[in-house]
């Protein structure tokens, strides 16, 4: 765990599972990521979803910057690199 005294600790990778976060009543934290808009990638944060969909692919709620805006929306792992 990260920072700060009794209450005031944050999750860690170790303890930041999805099913730690919501015994935690915490909401995810987003890593960071590069997310493909169009022909450009752009940084973004991502919450991956607990397993892979059954395409066979994973995917994570994302969100980014588009047009002087943020968005959030759902992408797959083709949308998306490691920052």
């Amino acid at each position: 765990m990260g920072g700060g005294g009794p209450g005031e600790l944050q999750p860690c990778e170790h303890c930041c599972t999805p099913e730690w976060l919501r015994r935690h009543d915490r909401a995810p934290a987003g890593k960071p990521c590069l997310v493909r808009v169009g022909d450009a990638w752009v940084p973004g944060t991502l919450v991956w979803e607990p397993r892979a969909r059954p395409d066979g692919l994973w995917w994570a709620s994302v969100t980014h910057r588009a047009h002087g805006r943020e968005v959030t929306e759902t992408r797959s792992q083709h949308d998306l690199r490691k920052r």
